[in-house]
């Protein structure tokens, strides 16, 4: 009798020490190792120098495009975008050319943190871009591309927040760059990390937690605008400038060094600690306008060009986003300015002046339009009867042909300027996405030049004849594949390198950790690599589930969703 009691005892203690296992999630936007490892070797980085020694890192896959929105919401939900239905941060209205900013209302599925809830585990969630707002166990704060209507859940943390901590409105700020204003926008970065990092201290005192995730975006954008000043190959003219800036983003990752450590000392020893990525980062060199080629192809019509319209291309041919850029920057107008209107404002009317003269999809004659391209990163679809609203291409033979015809004209695609061949890879797109949202994706999807190249909005240059520009919206780097992944803490093995792990298998991996069931229809796989042979953790069998499948009606005002797509704008997302 009394050792049944015992065997009974400890199975109610084993059950309540795995119950009891913390995780915290720590994402820094668009961190990679091709500049973090470098640093970390250098001893500029000595938090996420130990944090790699004493636990499991490598390589995070992404998914394709790499952006936040379709690579966040992969990791929130453990599916590929033809899942859970977000590929970029625009889609295309039903039955309508029209497209629309994605919001984190978007998707289609369960997050991470709704079924650690319902596992009756306390869960906090802070500033993840592109996830939704919902009723957990716990509380929950919109990320940067949320509506700023959006409230806390609950609603009253958002005055606690402005009460006990002065961070709650600043580190949910937008900031955008502004030629000539580098130094208050790096002022400005540093503010909103300390902001974050305030708010996350709070939130870690003072409520229960077994899920904790908080975010810090910021290094995605300051690598957009700020690469260029130490790349070698970026052909920049103002050694002034990279003498001054070229070590602007290490300063900001040697911030959140600091940041993570601090962050770290208020987590016990219980806590498995991850901290990721939702993408990499590289240099970027060229927008090249996938349209104009379609055009010469035949495959692509506009409608008559308006005088006013041919009027403004003829006058504004010369003035390229480089020339406003430097009247800007230049003899301090912007700073003069700035004392009229905030900057932004002036940002945002130069941008919409220079883009102005440019065709849109408006101008697309659909009626003679066989395909077209949108989206970032290389993407072009097939102007399909049945789906596309004006649709002149019939599904089945002829559609296939045309995706045939598009793949092998892609992969032969030369940049005018050097002769050699634009793109790396060229898939359609069931070779990429499985599940019900496959058919929102692209038709076809390519790489190009390791990424150094890339489609952007708008979709057409200002001379249809050219193939190629420099990147648009003041941008010297963009997104790569590979993000980051680090994992330390209980039962994981140490100093370890980590191949082949993707974003997908991030949210499956957290639920075994905290022996919760993973669903049926995740993606990703339990990275049971990372844990010590002998570990609880290793030796437990996996375990899935059939949760139930509800497809959340997420309604989206019409305000709210204009706030997100002016801040998808300003940040050079949408055209």
């Amino acid at each position: 009798m009394n050792i049944a009691r015992w065997q009974c005892r400890g199975k109610v203690i084993a059950m309540a020490a795995r119950k009891k296992t913390r995780v915290l999630v720590i994402g820094l936007d668009g961190a990679t190792f091709d500049l973090l490892g470098p640093w970390m070797k250098e001893g500029k980085l000595p938090t996420l120098a130990r944090l790699t020694k004493s636990g499991v890192s490598g390589p995070l896959t992404s998914v394709f495009p790499p952006i936040s929105p379709s690579a966040w919401t992969s990791f929130i939900t453990g599916k590929n975008p033809g899942k859970h239905g977000v590929f970029d941060f625009s889609t295309r209205k039903q039955r309508s050319y029209e497209r629309t900013a994605v919001n984190p209302n978007s998707m289609d599925g369960k997050t991470l943190w709704s079924i650690l809830s319902e596992s009756d585990r306390k869960v906090g969630v802070a500033y993840v871009p592109f996830a939704p707002i919902e009723k957990v166990n716990g509380f929950m704060i919109p990320g940067i591309f949320s509506s700023r209507d959006v409230p806390t859940y609950p609603q009253s943390l958002e005055k606690e927040l402005r009460e006990e901590t002065q961070s709650y409105e600043l580190s949910r700020s937008l900031h955008e760059y502004v030629p000539g204003l580098e130094d208050r926008y790096l002022r400005d970065t540093m503010d909103i990390t300390e902001k974050i990092e305030d708010v996350t201290l709070h939130l870690m005192a003072k409520y229960p937690w077994d899920f904790l995730m908080t975010t810090f975006f910021y290094g995605d954008q300051i690598q957009h605008f700020f690469w260029k000043y130490m790349d070698p190959n970026n052909l920049i003219n103002d050694y002034k400038m990279a003498k001054k800036y070229r070590n602007a983003i290490l300063h900001y990752y040697q911030k959140i060094d600091n940041t993570l450590d601090r962050i770290l000392r208020k987590a016990d020893t219980r806590t498995t600690v991850i901290i990721m990525s939702d993408h990499g980062a590289g240099p970027v060199y060229k927008t090249v306008y996938i349209n104009h080629w379609l055009m010469k192809k035949n495959l692509l019509k506009l409608k008559k060009r308006s005088t006013q319209r041919s009027l403004k291309r003829y006058l504004f041919a010369q003035l390229t986003q480089k020339n406003i850029v430097d009247i800007f920057a230049k003899g301090s107008l912007m700073k003069i300015l700035s004392k009229i209107k905030p900057p932004t404002y002036f940002r945002s009317k130069y941008y919409g002046f220079l883009m102005s003269s440019r065709p849109t999809l408006s101008d697309v004659d659909w009626t003679r339009t066989k395909a077209y391209s949108v989206g970032i990163f290389g993407q072009v679809f097939i102007n399909l009867i049945g789906r596309e609203p004006a649709g002149i291409v019939k599904p089945g033979k002829e559609y296939e042909e045309l995706r045939s015809f598009l793949v092998r004209g892609l992969a032969e695609l030369k940049d005018p300027e050097t002769d050699e061949k634009i793109v790396d890879k060229v898939f359609k797109r069931e070779e990429t996405y499985w599940g019900p949202h496959t058919r929102e994706a692209a038709d076809i999807i390519f790489i190009m030049k390791g990424m150094t190249y890339y489609t952007h909005t708008p979709e057409f240059g200002p001379d249809p004849d050219s193939l190629t520009e420099p990147p648009v919206n003041m941008e010297s780097a963009t997104h790569r594949m590979n993000g980051i992944f680090i994992i330390t803490g209980p039962n994981i093995r140490r100093d370890v390198t980590i191949e082949n792990a993707r974003i997908v298998d991030v949210a499956p991996t957290v639920l075994h950790v905290m022996n919760v069931p993973i669903p049926l229809d995740m993606d990703g796989r339990v990275l049971k690599e990372i844990f010590e042979p002998e570990s609880d953790s290793a030796k437990r069998e996996v375990k899935r589930a059939e949760y139930p499948k509800e497809k959340v009606a997420r309604r989206r005002l019409s305000e709210e969703e204009r706030q997100i797509k002016e801040r998808l704008k300003a940040l050079g997302y949408l055209g």
